[in-house]
């Protein structure tokens, strides 16, 4: 099935790799949370990378079911869930310490963002930073695929100052900066604070316009109110 290329072929072949690693681990070929295990949930994630992105979507929507309750089911549709297994992430691990390119590198990478967006999405955004700096730090060719998850941890950690400050740099590049304002549209719920944001110039576009928009909420939310009958 994976060699037609055909995206439906390759989500059915996702399933079937599913149903194998369910089957095998009931009759005790391998164990639920080994090597094997690692090296399947591996394998299907990188068979869903080759779909694309929207075309994934439409076939995740057209097989969640109708009852409730059945979605962690469809683990094998989702690349996310996929990596962000304990064990996919070992298995990784695994797999980069074995042969070392740029290949089992961005393997690993992606195992590693799965792990932090599961973090961000469990309101843990100090651990999810504490993760994305180590994987900078060890991983520098990661660093712009992870600058708009670092966003938006960095939103979510409350920590505004540290967000806002490389817009400042002139030489800042499209992608980060795009990153950076996605974060704080979305992350970002103080208007205040980024108002007073002394990280940015007085002058600054975003900062003037946050500015504006505290001055219309407070008058709409302190102003008189008149009765309508």
């Amino acid at each position: 099935m994976e060699e037609t290329g055909d995206p439906e072929d390759l989500a059915v072949a996702c399933g079937v790799w599913d149903d194998f690693r369910k089957h095998a681990v009931r009759e005790g070929w391998f164990a639920p949370n080994g090597a094997e295990a690692a090296t399947l949930y591996l394998h299907m994630a990188s068979v869903l990378r080759k779909i694309p992105g929207k075309l994934l979507r439409e076939i995740q929507r057209s097989a969640r079911p109708q009852k409730k309750g059945a979605y962690e089911d469809l683990h094998f549709l989702f690349p996310e869930r996929l990596y962000e297994r304990k064990v996919a992430l070992d298995g990784a691990k695994g797999i980069h310490k074995a042969q070392g390119t740029a290949a089992s590198e961005a393997l690993l990478v992606d195992a590693y963002a799965a792990r932090i967006r599961s973090l961000l999405g469990q309101g843990l955004a100090v651990e999810a930073k504490a993760l994305i700096d180590l994987v900078r730090d060890r991983y520098p060719s990661a660093r712009e695929r992870l600058e708009e998850l670092t966003a938006s941890a960095v939103a979510r950690a409350g920590t505004l100052d540290e967000l806002v400050g490389p817009l400042n740099d002139p030489a800042i590049s499209h992608e980060r900066r795009a990153a950076i304002e996605h974060a704080i549209q979305r992350d970002v719920r103080d208007l205040a604070a980024l108002a007073e944001c002394a990280a940015l110039a007085p002058e600054d576009s975003m900062r003037k316009a946050a500015c504006a928009l505290e001055r219309a909420f407070l008058a709409v939310t302190t102003g008189p109110v008149a009765d309508v009958c």
